[in-house]
């Protein structure tokens, strides 16, 4: 019996331990979560965390900026603070196992924000006895109709789920919602179907956040009650990866859909691939602080821009130095008309800072290619859409123009279409445009300092 009672009290004694144990580390980490909202911009209002043997409390307030541009004496809605309420339930055992901590949280606005006290999100998060976690949440369907602006808000709601490993410093989001619906005083409304979200993030060798994920969006659409024009795109997609290989980040963004409808014309499918290659860690990492580090200091637009050219200009020797380089890649889009078909790409060989005021010599260190094929009838009408645009322009400016005088639509239209016509026979003339098939196409290489489009050299130096 007394064997048994020694037992008993070992047994006691460790729980006790680990319950001691058990309850520092989840308060650690606990604060390790809201030193992180501080990192990303938020600002700590108050946080209190209260430890108890087999479980804590926790009330935490914050302010997250909604936009920095306003006057201080002015008015407007700065920020938009949170009251987060948390019940702490500590391991080693859960509801859900062994595991360090249960933890539910309920997110609430705080008065004079954007966003309605009554909004309140729960989430559930659990952490295992090795540190990784796993947050769960669902924010509530909303509607608000604001009489006073005219604008309509409906909301379908949102889940989501987080599984992150501070250790390795990872993290995978899921996110899902059925949409969302915004309508304007000017009767304009806007619609977003099934909207769906995967992303995997990690942080490289250099210190730089790299990851890939998938933005998908079922349905988009605007209506214009007053004049009828609309806009429908179905199987929106947006694809993202990037990877490091020593000290050199290379990424690509891939952009497709479906379908898109306007006024009884359709479009689609069509894709389009951006790359970005050998890019220099180490530069990337100093934007990527500096940007951080900029978003927790109010600043006009003039002052960003001023900063952000101040920091590109000071990494611009570390991003040449690894040689980079941009694509376009596999643009295909599908018109009532034909096929479009092209690509774009531009690298450095040996490019140096120091040798980009050269002008027209730096070139020779450059290298890259262009093709595309167009139906000429959507050639045409791209031209007359620059045209229109360009004389525009030259009236609103007081230059002298061959479009002033003109007053009547017909005229200016005439203008314009005969203008796009000496514009493309210019071209065909010059061989930049071919005729192949009913299609425009062209075809352009840089190298060693020439341009060769068509067959025809251009020298440059």
């Amino acid at each position: 019996m007394r064997k048994y009672l020694i037992l008993f009290l070992v047994a006691a004694v460790a729980l006790i331990a680990a319950q001691v144990v058990v309850g520092k580390k989840t308060e650690t980490y606990y604060q390790a979560l809201v030193d992180q909202v501080r990192d990303e911009g938020g600002e700590l209002l108050s946080h209190h965390y209260d430890r108890g043997w087999f479980g804590a409390a926790a009330e935490t307030r914050f302010q997250l900026p909604i936009t920095r541009d306003l006057p201080a004496s002015g008015p407007g809605v700065r920020h938009q603070g949170f009251i987060v309420r948390s019940e702490i339930s500590h391991g080693p055992v859960t509801s859900n196992g062994a595991g360090l901590a249960e933890i539910t949280s309920k997110v609430q606005p705080l008065p004079d924000g954007l966003l309605p006290e009554s909004y309140t999100v729960e989430l559930h998060t659990f952490v295992t006895l090795n540190g990784k976690g796993d947050t769960k949440w669902i924010l509530p369907p909303a509607a608000d109709d604001q009489a006073s602006s005219g604008v309509s808000v409906s909301f379908a709601g949102l889940d989501g789920e987080l599984q992150f490993d501070p250790a390795a410093k990872t993290a995978e989001w899921k996110l899902n919602s059925p949409g969302l619906r915004v309508t304007g005083k000017d009767q304009v409304t806007v619609r977003l179907g099934e909207i769906s979200v995967r992303s995997n993030s990690w942080v490289g060798n250099s210190g730089l956040t790299l990851g890939s994920g998938r933005f998908g969006l079922d349905e988009f659409s605007v209506d214009n009650a007053t004049t009828g024009w609309s806009l429908r795109a179905q199987g929106v997609t947006l694809d993202l990866d990037s990877s490091e290989q020593e000290n050199r980040v290379s990424g690509a963004t891939v952009y497709a859909i479906q379908r898109l409808e306007t006024q009884g014309v359709v479009y689609g499918p069509g894709s389009l691939r951006l790359e970005l290659t050998n890019l220099s860690g180490s530069g990337l990492v100093r934007i990527q602080q500096a940007v951080h580090d900029l978003s927790g200091h109010p600043m006009s637009d003039a002052q960003r821009s001023m900063a952000l050219t101040t920091l590109l200009m000071s990494v611009a020797p570390d991003i040449l130095a690894q040689d980079p380089g941009f694509a376009v890649k596999d643009l295909r889009v599908v018109t009532p008309d034909g096929l479009i078909e092209g690509g774009f790409s531009i690298r450095s060989l040996g490019l140096r800072w120091e040798q980009v005021s050269l002008g027209l010599k730096a070139l020779r260190k450059l290298e890259g290619e262009l093709s595309f094929k167009m139906p000429e009838s959507v050639f045409t009408s791209l031209l007359e859409a620059l045209v229109a645009q360009r004389l525009v322009q030259e009236r609103e400016n007081g230059e002298e123009s061959s479009g002033n005088g003109l007053d009547s639509p017909e005229q200016w239209q005439a203008l314009v279409k005969d203008e796009s016509q000496e514009t493309l026979a210019r071209l065909l003339r010059q061989q930049f445009l071919v005729r192949k098939s009913g299609n425009l196409v062209s075809n352009a290489t840089l190298s060693n300092g020439e341009i060769t489009v068509n067959g025809r050299v251009f020298p440059l130096l």
